[in-house]
């Protein structure tokens, strides 16, 4: 990752490891995944869900 006028730019190296991830852990970065792994975890942040439910 560079910066150049405030601007993130991945680097080749980020790009392949990007790549790899994406092949290798479907569920983890898909976004879909993601955000609804974020709900139940605030959900027992809040008490209303048991942890070993998730």
């Amino acid at each position: 990752m560079k910066v150049d006028s405030r601007r993130f730019y991945a680097e080749k190296m980020g790009e392949i490891v990007s790549d790899r991830l994406d092949k290798s852990f479907v569920d983890l970065m898909n976004y879909d995944f993601t955000a609804r792994m974020e709900q139940k975890l605030d959900q027992i942040a809040e008490g209303d869900a048991a942890w070993t439910n998730v």
